[in-house]
């Protein structure tokens, strides 16, 4: 059994991006991301950070970018907030931060700490701002 899934792998990863925005395939993901060796993880973290922004923004590959956040190291995670930073439209991190899915990303990464992404969002708050609270700025 093993070997027939460790054989599906590299199958997944050449669809890694149309598994995070599937309705089922999200799941996929999910599940390497928490239950897939430290290889697994960050190969699925490496190949969707440069889409961040736009997985940001959909219904489910959003929860796939929040379970990197909490699932990446620091390293990974300061590549993910950078990718939201340097987005251009229609991805920009305003335009994901207007998002109803972003801004729940947008959120995890001021949790986190994530000043940098804190001082380019729109309007004025706190660090412990909540989704809707953002969303009114």
């Amino acid at each position: 059994r093993e070997e027939h899934l460790s054989s599906l792998v590299p199958d997944l990863d050449s669809h890694l991006v149309q598994l995070a925005i599937s309705g089922h395939g999200n799941y996929v993901v999910q599940s390497r991301l928490k239950h897939g060796s430290d290889h697994d993880r960050c190969a699925v973290i490496r190949q969707l950070t440069p889409h961040t922004a736009r997985l940001s923004k959909l219904k489910t590959s959003c929860n796939v970018i929040e379970l990197m956040l909490d699932v990446g190291n620091a390293e990974e995670r300061e590549a993910i907030a950078n990718e939201l930073l340097i987005a251009q439209s229609p991805d920009s991190l305003e335009e994901v931060v207007a998002n109803k899915f972003g801004i729940f990303v947008v959120e995890r990464l001021i949790q986190l700490g994530f000043d940098s992404v804190a001082e380019r969002v729109p309007g004025k708050f706190s660090a412990g701002c909540t989704a809707l609270e953002l969303r009114r700025c």
